[in-house]
């Protein structure tokens, strides 16, 4: 839906519409958060592949860092980079706890958490 949002607002300032593409740019971000909630909660109550939750949420961070760079606001950034530590365990990431089971396991991947944001930094 946030990528449809996106859409519609590229469809408004073309037509000359401003106030749907406002309106379309402000719920863009909303719409983003509501499918990082509703793909942890659909994959923890269906038991969906975790993977299938991390592309979710990575394409939601994704919307997140595009908007920061648009808009250069700083915040998009942090929503950005929470999003993406939320997907970890679903990616595989994980030093506590495996988003198949939600069991608790040794952590035996201690570097991995750290990555994604050297190389956002980098």
């Amino acid at each position: 839906m946030a990528l449809v949002m996106g859409f519609v607002h590229h469809v408004g300032r073309r037509q000359s519409q401003p106030l749907l593409a406002q309106a379309a740019l402000g719920m863009q971000p909303t719409l983003a958060m509501l499918t990082a909630v509703v793909a942890i909660l659909g994959q923890w109550h269906f038991r969906s592949p975790p993977l299938w939750t991390a592309g979710f949420l990575v394409a939601t961070g994704m919307v997140f860092a595009w908007r920061a760079w648009r808009d250069q606001e700083l915040r998009w950034i942090h929503s950005a980079m929470a999003i993406v530590g939320i997907s970890l365990p679903y990616l595989g990431w994980s030093t506590c706890s495996d988003a198949n089971s939600m069991a608790t396991r040794w952590p035996s991947d201690w570097l991995s958490p750290p990555w994604p944001g050297f190389c956002w930094s980098g």
